[in-house]
């Protein structure tokens, strides 16, 4: 982007101008940009960018920027819409309430993959809070509140989710008190979820307590009313956190709490007739997942009962929303992985991806790195079991899988959820170590794989101290004394 000059210092608010060309020039330069951002064609940023550095800098507006800056936040891209809004107010442009919902959003959307992200979402809400004293035209919307509020869900740092549960709940107070004075202020269904959601992620007692406080309060808002407002209507999300948050509970999951949860949302979709309400595969998920946790004795049965309970309820229904995605399949594979009871619990999991496999040649569901690292892990848990004695067995499952997953993986190559990573090798590298005593040969084949991460495999497959660990315990439980000097040398 060509850098702005620096010396120009104008206030334009319209598109009227004492040059009718420069006027039409700005017009039709918008319109394009506009028309781009919203129909996003491929490579839409870059031409609108193209646009964007062929205007004169004096011809560029409030409509011109606020367009680049929702182009950069749909990409994700927090910084560059910032540094443009910061280029704005450097050339006395003044920026509009899309203008920085847009710049909210771009940091919420980064929230998930950076820890910080959610917090200046909230700084750049209460610098436009401050400019609305001094301006009305600029007040913040529920929107901005709802997206500072969201960013703060989509936060998966642990560090930061009893802050981030702490932060979007205090926001929604405050903005329910803004409303008391302007009804248009009034907190949505939406405004509601994320900060559930945000309670939930924080796993604590007292969250999961104010969790479902929320959702019997907007209940209650919404089902007592005289005059049905269909943005405080209580949707899948809203009840789904819920769930989710006696599934994460810090003090221990309870998965029959949830199921009275998703009964109860059956119960009131058909009672109020409120399709929003319907249980769908992501609610059901978080039964799945409070089951997992919880590791009562016949847990995987109760998924599994579940899960073709949801398959006959979307047949009869034919309601695609209720088909099990591939994360309730992923919680029944982890399951089996963590019991430490079934023998055959690994076989079992085993069975879950054949059965996904099969499934993904004619549906959508797909099998994921998770997926694989769910069986991977089932195997080599079996492999320490008694004293190692199915070790060998375990190992050489767990290899051929590898193996299989690779070759997956290589004809899937813009699949980024379909690649082994470091957890992959390691678990592998693990069964083999345990299987090592053993299988005189498990060493050799450990040294091979740690090999080939260090020279074909990708950054995120790169071995490390476990990786080393495992194929050093393996040489030396081996007879492979004079190998196993050898390595440590090298190394």
């Amino acid at each position: 982007m060509k850098a702005s000059s620096s010396g120009i210092k104008r206030k334009r608010n319209s598109y009227h101008s004492k040059d009718d060309v420069y006027a039409s020039r700005t017009m039709e330069c918008n319109r394009q940009i506009a028309n781009l951002v919203k129909k996003k064609p491929k490579g839409y940023l870059e031409k609108a960018l193209k646009i964007f550095d062929g205007m004169d800098a004096t011809q560029r507006d409030t409509y011109t920027y606020t367009s680049i800056i929702s182009a950069y936040a749909s990409k994700g891209d927090a910084h560059k819409a910032e540094k443009l809004l910061r280029e704005m107010q450097e050339l006395s442009i003044r920026p509009n309430v899309v203008t920085y919902s847009s710049i909210i959003n771009a940091w919420a959307r980064r929230s998930s993959r950076d820890a910080k992200a959610a917090q200046r979402a909230e700084e750049i809400l209460w610098e436009l809070e401050r400019l609305s004293e001094k301006d009305s035209s600029v007040k913040p919307n529920v929107r901005c509140y709802t997206s500072v509020m969201d960013a703060w869900a989509r936060n998966k740092s642990k560090k930061y989710s009893t802050k981030g549960a702490e932060r979007a709940y205090d926001i929604l107070q405050h903005l329910k008190q803004l409303s008391t004075n302007d009804p248009s202020l009034s907190p949505n269904a939406f405004s509601y979820s994320a900060v559930i959601n945000a309670l939930a992620n924080s796993g604590e007692d007292k969250a999961v307590e104010k969790a479902e406080c929320l959702l019997n309060e907007i209940e209650s808002s919404y089902y007592n009313s005289t005059n049905l407002d269909d943005s405080m209507r209580p949707n899948t999300f809203c009840y789904s956190g819920v769930i989710n948050a006696y599934a994460k509970r810090k003090s221990g999951p309870d998965p029959r709490k949830c199921e009275e949860l998703l009964q109860h949302m059956l119960n009131v979709s058909k009672k109020y007739d409120n399709p929003d309400a319907i249980p769908n595969a992501y609610a059901y998920s978080a039964v799945l997942l409070a089951w997992s946790k919880s590791k009562l004795p016949g847990s995987a049965s109760r998924i599994e009962s579940i899960l073709k309970h949801m398959e006959k309820l979307a047949s009869v229904s034919n309601n695609k929303d209720l088909i099990p995605n591939i994360i309730c399949y992923n919680i029944l594979i982890d399951t089996y992985a963590n019991n430490k009871l079934d023998l055959n619990a690994a076989k079992k999991a085993e069975a879950i991806l054949i059965n996904v496999l099969e499934r993904g040649k004619s549906s959508a569901i797909k099998p994921t790195v998770r997926t694989f690292n769910g069986v991977l892990l089932a195997y080599s848990k079996l492999a320490m079991r008694d004293g190692g004695i199915y070790a060998i067995e375990a190992s050489n499952k767990a290899e051929r899988l590898l193996q299989y997953f690779e070759r997956e993986s290589n004809e899937s190559q813009n699949n980024f959820d379909l690649q082994p990573d470091i957890f992959s090798y390691n678990s592998v590298l693990n069964t083999l170590s345990n299987a090592s005593s053993r299988d005189p040969l498990a060493a050799r084949r450990a040294e091979e794989i740690l090999f080939h991460m260090m020279n074909n495999s990708s950054r995120h497959c790169k071995p490390n101290s476990k990786s080393f660990g495992a194929v050093m315990n393996a040489l030396a439980q081996s007879r492979e004394n004079v190998r196993y000097l050898t390595f440590m040398k090298n190394r």
